[in-house]
């Protein structure tokens, strides 16, 4: 009798035991709620009782088809400067686009427009040139913190993009795209480039300062979407990379007229151009290939949770390169932090010699996207005749700086055939330049 209640007890308690488990395993519990993974990444809460579900931030799902395949660094994607290990950090710049397709997805996403003050000089603010956000006057609009446009306000700089959340006659209220907060300003309605907004987010370009690199994303059109795998994922599909052509003729010279601080036009130094010795890359793990097919690797495997609907791409990476951003100086800058509109783009735009005004040379396939900074290639000095007469050598693709420190005067240096695949790549409404460290 008792070895039988002792087996009785058993089995209740293995029942006991088992059915804890079962409980545990599907997350019932008295008081709890049953979850299942939300499309957007987030957790969402069936019976909508109790605190507020969890939200896991939404992971943009890539992959890549490799449009530009010269200089490549390959898997794991790292490389050394000066003994520091660099890499490029694919998922953090595709993290990066999220505030903008946020943006994009719920309004009118425009920029500000003061280019070489061309809509009137911003205010001082208490009679300065600055602001507490490090905002400089030149080539920027005034964001007032009052709607009534008076008081208080920030410099906010040509190129910035911002959400329109509301007009009338006067101003525009807007939030700057990529600001934490949600602060909005009141920007006198002539700044705001609601006559030129974004129509589309297709075309990503974004610049990391830390790492010194730069990638370009393109939106993968719905229609066109796989499943993602292992292998498309991480396989590269590489096109042969254009030739780079001569530049013929000079633009009009009203690039050279302007103000240190708006640096619409470079000025910049030969050394600069050529690099210095001190700087030092290690080439070894970079390829120069037309046509390269790699295997499958597993870069982004454990970073693609069903986030996206489906599991797919909704994001290529169509290249990535080396290059050289701004450094501080008198007359330097450092390529500014944030999402910008690329707002035009030149065959070729002129810098000047340092603390003069002549023209030293030119920056061939140049984006603009902010004030004068612009995404470019190799930096090219004119020569001289013994009579004076200027020479243009032809451009240049390669500099050993690109890559290794910040050097420019506020662009973004690349490699010339880079800049000239951008260039061709790029289209107008459809393109930002994000700038991350």
């Amino acid at each position: 009798m008792r070895n039988g209640k002792l087996v009785i007890t058993a089995l209740v308690l293995s029942v006991m035991v088992l059915a804890l488990i079962i409980l545990e395993s599907f997350d019932i519990r008295p008081g709890g709620s049953e979850s299942v993974q939300a499309a957007n990444g987030g957790v969402s809460d069936l019976d909508g009782e109790g605190a507020a579900p969890e939200v896991t931030p939404r992971v943009p799902v890539f992959e890549f088809d490799l449009k530009y395949t010269k200089y490549l660094v390959e898997a794991p994607y790292e490389y050394e400067v000066n003994g520091e290990t660099r890499k490029f950090e694919f998922e953090e710049m595709v993290k990066s686009i999220e505030p903008a397709r946020k943006a994009f997805e719920s309004g009118t996403v425009a920029y500000i427009d003061n280019y070489k003050n061309r809509n009137g000089e911003a205010p001082y603010r208490n009679g300065k040139s600055a602001d507490d956000f490090g905002g400089l006057r030149s080539a920027s609009a005034p964001g007032y913190f009052d709607s009534s446009g008076s008081g208080d306000f920030r410099y906010i700089a040509d190129g910035t993009l911002v959400a329109v959340v509301s007009e009338n006659e006067n101003f525009a209220e807007v939030k700057i795209v990529g600001e934490d907060g949600g602060q909005s300003y009141f920007v006198p309605q002539h700044y705001v480039s609601t006559d030129d907004p974004l129509t589309a987010l297709d075309k990503i370009i974004v610049v990391d300062r830390a790492n010194q690199n730069i990638a370009a994303f393109e939106r993968v059109p719905e229609l066109d979407i796989e499943p993602v795998s292992s292998a498309n994922i991480t396989g590269f599909y590489k096109e042969s990379a254009e030739s780079v052509d001569s530049l013929g003729g000079d633009l009009d010279k009203t690039d050279a007229a302007q103000s240190e601080t708006s640096g619409d036009v470079q000025k910049n130094s030969l050394s600069e151009n050529g690099g210095s010795s001190d700087n030092k890359i290690d080439i070894s793990q970079m390829v120069n290939v037309d046509v390269m097919e790699c295997a499958a690797d597993g870069l982004n495997e454990g970073a693609m949770p069903a986030a996206f609907p489906g599991g797919r791409a909704e994001w290529k990476i169509v290249s990535y390169s080396l290059a050289t951003t701004g450094k501080s100086g008198k007359y330097h800058q450092p390529t500014p932090l944030g999402y910008y509109y690329a707002i035009e783009k030149k065959p070729r735009f002129y810098y000047l010699k340092d603390g003069t005004n002549d023209i030293e040379g030119y920056a061939p396939y140049a984006i603009r996207f902010t004030a004068g900074a612009y995404v470019h290639g190799v930096a090219v000095p004119y020569e001289y005749t013994d009579d004076g007469v200027r020479v243009d050598p032809g451009i240049r693709e390669f500099s050993n700086s690109i890559g290794t420190v910040p050097l420019s005067h506020k662009c973004v240096r690349n490699y010339t055939s880079h800049a000239k695949f951008l260039y061709d790549w790029y289209e107008h409404g459809k393109t930002i330049v994000i700038v991350i460290e």
